[in-house]
């Protein structure tokens, strides 16, 4: 969802011809430097394009969730 979010600013930051924080997408989002790839990307290859971020992204959460969980129960 993070991802989702992060492409529907993109999509209005640049109709609207205007510069995001770029320091928010990379952290929330890093797989989010790809994204620089889209600049010229026509509407379907940048919905394409952020939705392999999306799953580039729920990968990285969903690992470091993984670890986390394997870790607290170690602990037990």
């Amino acid at each position: 969802m993070i991802a989702i979010a992060l492409g529907v600013y993109a999509f209005y930051l640049t109709s609207h011809r205007r510069i995001g924080n770029e320091a928010l997408f990379l952290f929330l989002c890093p797989p989010s430097i790809g994204a620089m790839a889209l600049d010229n990307a026509g509407i379907l290859g940048g919905i394409i394009g952020w939705l392999i971020i999306a799953m580039g992204n729920a990968l990285l959460y969903g690992g470091i969730g993984f670890a986390l969980g394997m870790a607290a129960k170690k602990s037990k």
